[in-house]
Formats: C-alpha cells, sequence, structure tokens
C-alpha cells in the first residue's frame, strides 16, 4: 500500500453478507474511476464461512483492510471502528450490499473540492 494517506476513506460494514453480493459490492469500490482511496471493511459475520469469503475478497487489493472486531458491535459502533482506523481526508459510507457506479468517488470529490462550503 501508498505509504501517502489516501484522499478517501470508504468505510463497508459488513454483517453475514452472501458471498457473491459481498464480493459484487467490493469489486464495485475496487474499479471506481477514482483510486486515491483505501477500503476499510469492519466485518461482524456470525458464520465463519462468510468471514472467510469476505476476508479474501478484501485480500485482492493492498488498498482494502479487513477489520474483524473480537464482538459483535452493531452498525453504528462498527462504523466508529472503521472511521476510527481511517486515514483518509474524506470519509464515504458505503453498505456491504451496495453497488456503486464506477466514477461515484469521482462525483463525490469533484463536488466537495468545488463546494467547500460543504462539509457532510
Amino acid at each position: 500500500m501508498n505509504t501517502s494517506c489516501p484522499l478517501v476513506s470508504v468505510v463497508v460494514p459488513s454483517f453475514n453478507e452472501d458471498p457473491l453480493i459481498v464480493c459484487a459490492s467490493l469489486e464495485s469500490i475496487r474499479t471506481q474511476t477514482f483510486t486515491d482511496f483505501e477500503c476499510i471493511v469492519v466485518d461482524e459475520s456470525t458464520n465463519p464461512l462468510l468471514a472467510e469469503a469476505c476476508r479474501s475478497e478484501c485480500e485482492k487489493d493492498p488498498r482494502f483492510v479487513y477489520v474483524r472486531p473480537t464482538e459483535r458491535l452493531g452498525l453504528p459502533k462498527s462504523l466508529n471502528l472503521g472511521i476510527n482506523k481511517a486515514r483518509g481526508q474524506l470519509i464515504a459510507r458505503f453498505d456491504s450490499d451496495d453497488i456503486c457506479m464506477p466514477d461515484r468517488l469521482e462525483r463525490q470529490v469533484v463536488f466537495l473540492r468545488s463546494h467547500l462550503e460543504i462539509s457532510a
């Protein structure tokens, strides 16, 4: 991974997501037109096979960080954990069953850079 901090940290909470869905979801992040990002996946899956599929998907790209809490946190604390690990200047929220348009991050960064009055 690049030693400098990425501009965007994508925080993705995951809980017992079907491997096909999480693979498609994370692939939609991996193939973004904007590439200066890290993706922090906080996986709280209770099924070991689902957790392994999520971890394995994250290992395909050095921009992805797999986080496995030792206990069930729930969505708010899971998001906070991901945000606390984030190194980016901007945080993008994403669910593990969503699919991003290929230019999502690029469009959001362009918008935020041209509208400095926007902070959330």
